[in-house]
Formats: structure tokens, sequence, C-alpha cells
């Protein structure tokens, strides 16, 4: 987390210091504790050579000194570093003399630690009977000296192991053991990697059991396994593969009269829908395995499906058919003692109690979750109940019950390492001091960001799903206040939700060092960079002023554009003319320079700028002025720093007349498309060929892009 690496980044100093007196006065013994200690941070850090340097170090002076335990640790933390970088000969030498001294001294924990690491480098070189041999030696002791979280971490090394020799069931076997420990001693990260790893020896044991049933011709069999895959496909996220063979599941199931697997793949085949977003279908499924299992009497299962249908409908936002259905859940969750079940009915009727307005059921519902959840240990629950009581304690304006329900989630969220949940939180955060109109500390759950790395479809996604609300927010109150200033802010919170995912890999590619930041320290400047363009106006336009409707709508537009031009070409030129009305009449006097940068948000990259003309017979918009369209100042900020020699000098891609969801073709832009191609030798790509995946596929590689048609 960032307040964790801001506490090694002051420890580090702290630590540099330190070795700097120690050095200076001659503290041998002190020295070398310095190196171990910064060694330790910097390996925490992830600089690996210097930590090498800095443990080589303290090892020389340990030696000169006769520190035989201190040696040891050197030897093991040198062995660490060098498994770190890959160089497993260099990391077994290394641990295999911290090994020697360690028993040679005594030091149990310390010998535990070194079979361990051993047993790790050897299954990375692939010498999996030599890495069992020091795994379960490391886990005698381990065991005897009472270590369960290193106990944990044996059965899960040995876990993997034995996967790799192709010995599925006794990896299985460990695995389980892992994450028995694992959710004893409350250690959530451990936990899910373990679940992690049971699902791919799920899958190896489940895909060879499946060959061998289907040979022999075992159709209750091949059915249990199919329907084991597909679990285990949607425990892994994989839905596709997971629908796939519930399916197959569910065809043999079918056949043979298996009532029961029946319903538990109808169940299944339900969750999975529900996990895709495709509420209709999970509802269908759901339907049917409840008519199955009321008629077998399955009360467990029953109350399963009538909870999971009650998020259907809560997605689908008919509360009343979700609260019918979660009532009858927790009826019989209740009924049979499932207290875990009961919270989770309580935590979502909570929500949608709060859907219909009905707080103080709301509060009352998410309270009793809450209760339970404390009980039975549900830490995860625990969370996300204060998260929700959170939100109905803003809605109704108790800010201060807001903010403590927050700070006790966030606190929770962060020991279990939910990371998710924690960003979430601190989105409501952000919320939360908006209403109150603190907006400089509504800024808080930037600091998440770090941890996206250099994903950048995650990070957009990312950003797009759950920061864009807060930023939008922040952009209208900072308007509304009337404040010059506070408008400039405005349209630094929007360059910051615009250009972040870019503009950080551009960074990353050019090996440009400025990243954005939300620190509005940063921000200053950026009302100059369209300054460095020479006769040039800029222009940055929000897409609030057109919504576009549904993907499966033709926007308002666009709709009354059509009816009342039966010609498409006439619709077209209508179509241009209103935008021109819309973006450019506006502005035009003020275009008094021969080139305009457009930055256009969210739906307005579809509109093709170049073409607006205000009626047929005047002027195009590209004949008058030279078009550039960019996705952000700072984007264009990063274009003027990067080297000229890190872009391609060769090569040409021609887009034509692609088709977007809500404005017509444009006329001629195919045929403008086809002549430059022949001009320059390039086929172009045209119409459905004009996909933005073969788009994507081919931009890094050229000089020259030539566009026409819509974006």
């Amino acid at each position: 987390m960032l307040y964790r690496l801001g506490e090694d980044l002051k420890a580090k100093e702290h630590v540099e210091r330190a070795l700097a007196i120690a050095t200076e006065i001659g503290g041998k013994k002190a020295e070398a504790s310095c190196c171990e200690n910064l060694g330790a941070l910097l390996q925490l850090l992830g600089e690996c050579d210097k930590t090498k340097t800095v443990s080589q170090k303290a090892l020389v002076i340990r030696t000169e000194i006769g520190d035989r335990k201190g040696e040891a640790t050197d030897y093991g933390n040198l062995g660490t570093v060098f498994q770190s970088l890959g160089q497993y000969d260099n990391a077994r030498d290394y641990l295999e003399k911290a090994l020697v001294i360690r028993t040679e001294i005594g030091d149990r924990e310390g010998e535990a630690t070194d079979y361990g690491n051993l047993g790790t480098v050897f299954h990375s070189l692939g010498q999996y009977d030599k890495a069992r041999d020091y795994l379960e030696k490391a886990f005698a002791i381990k065991s005897k000296i009472g270590d369960r979280r290193g106990e944990a971490s044996c059965y899960g090394n040995l876990g993997t192991v034995f996967q790799s020799l192709g010995q599925y069931d006794r990896a299985k076997e460990y695995f389980q053991k892992a994450l028995a420990v694992k959710s004893k001693i409350g250690d959530r990260r451990g936990e899910a990697s373990c679940y992690g790893n049971l699902g791919t020896v799920l899958k190896s044991i489940s895909q060879k059991a499946l060959v061998a049933r289907t040979e022999i011709g075992d159709r209750e069999g091949e059915a249990t396994d199919c329907g084991n895959l597909g679990t285990v496909f949607q425990s892994l996220g994989q839905y596709d593969n997971a629908k796939e063979y519930l399916e197959k599941a569910l065809i043999i199931r079918t056949e043979i009269g298996d009532r029961e697997g029946e319903a538990t793949d109808y169940g299944n085949l339900g969750t999975v829908f529900q996990s895709l977003g495709q509420y209709d279908n999970a509802r269908e499924y759901l339907e049917k395995a409840l008519i199955i299992r009321t008629e077998i009497g399955d009360r467990e299962r029953d109350a399963t499906d009538y909870g999971n249908l009650g998020t259907v409908f809560q997605s689908l936002g008919q509360y009343d058919k979700a609260k019918e259905y979660l009532q009858k859940a927790l009826a019989i969750r209740t009924e049979i003692g499932d207290r875990r079940g009961e919270a989770s009915c309580y935590g979502n009727l909570g929500t949608v109690f709060q859907s219909l307005g009905q707080y103080d059921k709301a509060k009352e519902h998410l309270h009793k979750a809450l209760v339970i959840r404390t009980e039975i240990g549900d830490k995860e629950g625990e969370a996300a109940d204060l998260a929700n009581l959170a939100v109905v304690s803003r809605t109704v304006g108790d800010y201060e019950a807001s903010e403590v329900c927050l700070e006790k989630a966030l606190s929770i969220s962060r020991d279990i390492g939910d990371r998710r949940k924690e960003f979430q939180i601190l989105q409501e955060h952000a919320i939360l001091y908006l209403f109150q109109n603190k907006i400089k500390d509504s800024f808080c759950y930037e600091e998440l960001r770090s941890f996206l790395g250099a994903n950048d479809q995650f990070k957009t996604s990312f950003l797009d799903d759950s920061g864009t609300f807060t930023h939008k927010l922040l952009c209208k109150l900072l308007c509304a206040t009337g404040n010059s200033r506070d408008a400039l802010h405005a349209l630094y919170v929007e360059e910051l939700v615009r250009a972040r995912g870019l503009s950080d890999l551009m960074a990353e590619k050019y090996s440009v060092e400025t990243h954005i930041s939300a620190n509005p320290q940063s921000w200053f400047g950026i009302e100059d960079i369209s300054r460095k363009e020479d006769n040039c106006a800029c222009l940055k336009f929000l897409a609030d002023c057109l919504q576009p409707s549904p993907p499966e709508q033709k926007s308002s537009a666009r709709l009354r554009l059509v009816e009342e031009h039966e010609d498409e070409n006439e619709g077209v030129i209508s179509s241009l003319s209103l935008c021109y009305k819309m973006f450019i009449a506006p502005v035009y006097d003020f275009l008094e320079e021969p080139e305009v940068i457009i930055v256009p948000d969210r739906c307005l990259y579809k509109v093709p700028f170049a073409a607006l003309r205000e009626k047929e017979g005047t002027e195009y918009l590209s004949e008058t002025h030279k078009i550039r369209v960019i996705p952000s100042l700072r984007t264009l900020k990063i274009i003027q720093d990067s080297p000229e020699d890190y872009h391609s000098n060769t090569g040409a891609l021609i887009i034509g007349n692609p088709k977007v969801d809500w404005l017509l073709p444009l006329p001629g832009a195919r045929k403008e498309a086809e002549m430059v191609g022949r001009l320059v030798g390039v086929p172009p790509l045209v119409d459905e060929k004009a996909t933005k995946q073969a788009v994507l596929e081919r931009i890094s590689s050229v000089s020259l892009i030539h566009f026409a048609g819509p974006l």
C-alpha cells in the first residue's frame, strides 16, 4: 500500500543515515547490522541489485568479526536475492552455506527457513524430488516449533511440487491443508492463493477423469466431471469455459434423469450468467433450478437459489421481487441455522431497502448482518456491511456516522488485503467529502492508482468504472462556484480523468518522466501547453451537451434526422450541420489561427469535425482550418516532450468509413480512403474491416495515418 511504501522509504532514509554514522565511527557490528536492515528494505522496494551489494558488504564484515549467526543471515539473504533475480545456482550455493552454519549453531528457525527456500529453488531448477525432500524437512521443523504460517507455506509449496510431478491428488491434499491453516490464522491473501491453486489442480484432475469416463461410456461420471470442470472454470473467472462444461453436464443429466444434478447445473449456470451480467438468462436458469429443488425437497439449496434470484432481481432494478426472494432465502437460512447465509441475506436486503428509499429498514437489516458477521469472523462481509451503512448514513445526511463506518471498513479491508473493496471505500470517502464541500480531501482515493501497474486496459477500465463519477461530480462542483480559478481547476480534473491511462502508457513507452498527478500543486502550467503550438487555437468540448442513447437504440438526434429525411445522404448532411451549429458556430469567430486543436470528451470522439459545415454549399471546417484531435492537453504535452527518434518514420495506415453507432456513413469517405491508398501504395482498411482491433494492431508501426469518416 502507498502508506506502507512511504514508511519503507522513510525507514530506508533513516537506516542509510545510521549506516553512514556507523561507518564513520568504525562500529563494525553496527555497520553490518545497518547493511542487513538496509538490504531488507531495498528488497521490499524491489531494488535487488542494491540489496545484493549491501548484503555482500554485511557478509564481509561479519566474516571478519566472526559473527556466525549474522554470517548465516547474510548468506540466506543473498540466497533469496539471487532467487529473485532468477540466478538459481547462485541462490542454491548461498542458501546451502547458510544452512551449514545454522545447523552448526542450532538455529532451528533459520534452518527451517533455509530448507524451505532451498526447496523452492530446487523446484525452480526442475529437481522436484530434492525440492520435496527439503520442503518436508522445513515442514518438520516449522511444525515442531509451532510456526503455523510457515507450516501453511510448506504445505502450499509441497502442493506445487506434487502438481509439477503430475500427482494431482496429492497436490490437492496439500493445497487443502494449506487452505485450512491459512483460513484458521486469518491469512486472506494466502487463502485466495490456495483457492487459485486448488482450482488449477481440480481442473487437471477433472480433465483426466473426463477423458477416462468418456472412453468407457460412464455417462453419470462424465456429467459429474463436466460439472466439476464447470465450477472450477467459474472459480477461476473463465466464464465461457464454465458455461460450456456446465451445459454439457446439463445435457447428460437431463438424458439420464439425474434431477438433483440437473438442478445443480441449472443453478451453477444461473450464477455464471449472473457474473457475465446476463441477468435475464441468470433468472431463467435459477428459476429452473428452484423448481426442481422444491420438488425434491432440497431446503439448503432452495435458500441458495432464492438468494441468487434476489440479487438478480436487484440487478434488474425489480426491488420488490428482490425483497420477496431474499426474505424467502432468509427464512430458510434462519430455520436451518446457516449463520453466514443469514448475514448475507440481511446485507442484501439492506441494500434493497436502500434502493427503495426505506432507509430505516436498510439500516436495521445492515446492522443485523453486521452483528452476525462480527460473531462468525466474516471480515470481508463486515467491511461490505459497514460500507453500505456508510452510504445509507450519507444519504440521510448523517455525515459523521458515514465517516465512522467508512474508517472501520477501510481498516478491515486493508487488514485482509481486499484491494478492490479498499478502492470502493476510498471512493465513498471522496463522495462523502464532496457532499461536505471538502473538495481538497475528495482526492483521497487516488492513492490506489499506483498499484494498477502498466496495464493500460485495466487502468482505464478501473477508472472508467469507478473513478469517473467522482471526477465528474467534482468538476460540476468546481464550475458551480462561479470562481474562474475553480473553473480552471475543473479543467484540470477533466484532464485527470481522461488522460491518466494514456499518459502513463506513453510515459513508459517514450521514457517521459512526467505522469499525471492528483496533487493540485502539479496542475499549474497546464494552461500553457497549447501555447507551445504555433499558430493554433485550442477547443475543449464536453459530452454533456450530447448524451448518446444506449447502444441498442439510435441516438435521439440521429433518429430525428433519419425520420425527417428518407434519403440517407440528406440525413448525413443535416446531422453534420447540426453538429456544426452545436460545436463550431458558437466559437467560430474565435478561431483566428490556421490550426485548431480539438479535445473532445467521451462520445464526442465520434464527431467528424473536419467534415462539419454550416449547410450544404458552404465550406467544410477542414477547408478553412487544419484540424488536430487529441485525447487531452497533457497527452499533447507528452507528445511535445518525447524525442523525435521514438516515432516511426515509415509506413502508412489508411482508414475509411468505419461504422459507428450514432452517425451515418460519410458520403465519399470510402472513395477517399481508396484513392489515398492507391497514391501511397497501401491497401486501406474500409467499412467492416476498419475495426478497432485492426487499427490498434497496425498503428504503432506507421508514421502516416489518413482517416476518412466518423471516428
